[in-house]
């Protein structure tokens, strides 16, 4: 799990290089102990116009009923979004959409 939430926090560095903070690693160290206790945790994405999506360590945690409704991704489908060569926020946001209305999973994703 630690390598995923690394990559995350490596893509979030990369964005923010020009406003580092001590409260933003706070906020890291948050959830990714929530994560560890939980196996899950809720994100506003920006990316997804202030979508809230469920990130889970995999797909057999159970998601509390008030995000149930939220689009969850495991963290392998993070880790493969991850490995897009800068996505922009509109190729995110397709990719979102195919999920969603086809209940599906990210995998071996090409742009």
């Amino acid at each position: 799990m630690g390598k995923y939430l690394d990559m995350l926090e490596e893509n979030k560095k990369k964005k923010n290089q020009n406003q580092p903070g001590r409260s933003s690693q706070v906020k890291v160290d948050q959830m990714e102990e929530a994560f560890e206790k939980y196996g899950w945790i809720v994100v506003k994405s920006k990316a997804l116009g202030g979508e809230y999506i469920v990130i889970v360590k995999n797909s057999n945690v159970i998601i509390p009923i008030r995000w149930q409704s939220a689009i969850s991704y495991t963290l392998e489908e993070v880790a493969e979004l991850l490995e897009l060569p800068r996505p922009t926020d509109e190729a995110l946001k397709q990719l979102h959409e195919i999920k969603k209305t086809f209940s599906g999973r990210v995998t071996g994703v090409n742009l």
